[in-house]
């Protein structure tokens, strides 16, 4: 049966400066899958809705010290949780949604820039002012302007897992060890079409880039991010997210977030996907999780800042 995924739609703070960006995040986890009853990825998306939640109304006097202390350190922050969805473990149901997350993003991309474009031709978007010139785009109208940015944050469970992963890279290859929640167990099988895939026209092409097992990487530093959350938990790079679902959502996701950006007109929006592989709550507690992926958060968000100043 498909679960119904847990969704917490924020709307983001369009406050900016000229060197700071504002940073979104939508965070997906898993439900159960088989060996793993209670994911634990489950529970720390539902924690982070929580935290949203509780910022947004500056602070709940039930919330525990613990989740207080937490939405006090993530105030001052210039990062908002967008969205947060649980996905069934499976192939099917995760190519559905990563669908249609992307799908959203574009289509809001579209319509800020229609409503960004009424705003420097001072009218109706398409409207006719007279002089062809305000409506050339000389690349200097925005470079005073922080761009907006959003990050796709793919949580997934190592269960023999004794740290933090955070994974560089996804391929496109499909060989599950176990049959997924939908009884789907490819092996050898490409997750993305065997050809190009035109941005322009959202056609197949017959470039063979998309061949089985090629790697597709992140955009964001993982090398430094991994660094920087070193200074206070166990953290390694990974490149070697698996084969099953979990890589099967990061390949998918990095390929579309990819297409994204080549769509968002004007540029003024930049997308990102990343995938962090977390322990079992055994070997690393709960609140020390939901406070490491808080951190992870506001790392990106100071990377993702300090490439536009």
């Amino acid at each position: 049966a498909e679960m119904n995924p847990i969704t917490a739609d924020q709307t983001p703070d369009n406050s900016t400066t000229a060197t700071r960006s504002n940073c979104c995040f939508i965070v997906t986890g898993f439900g159960p899958f088989r060996g793993v009853p209670d994911n634990p990825t489950s529970a720390l998306i539902r924690r982070l809705r929580e935290v949203a939640d509780n910022k947004i109304d500056n602070g709940d006097p039930s919330s525990s010290s613990s989740s207080s202390a937490l939405i006090k350190k993530t105030s001052s922050n210039n990062i908002t949780i967008r969205e947060t969805h649980i996905l069934e473990t499976s192939a099917e149901y995760v190519r559905e949604k990563i669908d249609n997350i992307y799908g959203r993003l574009r289509e809001s991309s579209v319509e800020s820039a229609k409503i960004n474009i009424a705003d420097t031709v001072g009218g109706d978007v398409g409207a006719n002012s007279g002089n062809n010139e305000a409506n050339v785009d000389d690349g200097t109208s925005n470079s005073n302007k922080a761009k907006n940015v959003i990050v796709v944050l793919h949580l997934g469970v190592n269960y023999r897992g004794k740290q933090f992963q955070i994974e560089q890279c996804a391929y496109n290859e499909a060989t599950f060890r176990v049959p997924d929640e939908r009884g789907y167990q490819p092996c050898d099988e490409c997750i993305l079409l065997e050809g190009g895939h035109d941005d322009e026209t959202g056609t197949t092409t017959t470039a063979k880039s998309h061949e089985l097992g090629k790697c597709f990487e992140t955009t964001l530093d993982v090398q430094n991010l991994c660094l920087e959350m070193q200074k206070c938990n166990e953290t390694i790079s990974s490149r070697d997210p698996g084969r099953f679902v979990c890589n099967f959502t990061y390949c998918l996701s990095l390929d579309r977030c990819h297409s994204t950006n080549m769509c968002s007109d004007r540029k003024e929006v930049v997308y990102h996907a990343l995938f962090i592989h977390v322990p079992p709550f055994n070997v690393v507690s709960e609140e020390k999780q939901l406070e490491f992926i808080l951190n992870v958060m506001q790392a990106i968000e100071l990377h993702v800042s300090g490439q536009q100043e």
